[in-house]
């Protein structure tokens, strides 16, 4: 149908793997405008408790930490399961697992 908005694909569990590249789905105006893309690919590191030795929620200042508090209340993120720590090239980010595709 012509004019019809995209639907989003549903998401699949799949397992995260530190070390790998993974695409960031959804429509974030936040991500869109940092990067050019509401889906840049980050290259995930592990998750928040074991990159910052702490949930993000309870970090004291981390720039990636405050950035996604902001985005998941903005954009009211609905978050399932962990959150991982990655670079979207030089720029550490915090996603929700849920957020997360395979790169294809």
């Amino acid at each position: 149908m012509k004019g019809a908005p995209k639907r989003e694909k549903k998401w699949t569990p799949i397992e995260i793997i530190p070390g790998q590249e993974y695409r960031i789905r959804g429509h974030s105006q936040y991500l869109a405008k940092k990067y050019g893309t509401p889906n840049p690919i980050i290259k995930i590191e592990d998750t928040d408790l074991k990159v910052l030795g702490c949930k993000w929620h309870d970090t004291d200042g981390n720039p990636a930490c405050i950035f996604f508090g902001a985005r998941a209340g903005i954009e009211k993120l609905a978050c399932f399961g962990p959150v991982y720590y990655g670079k979207i090239g030089s720029l550490g980010e915090l996603v929700c697992k849920n957020e997360l595709e395979i790169v294809e």
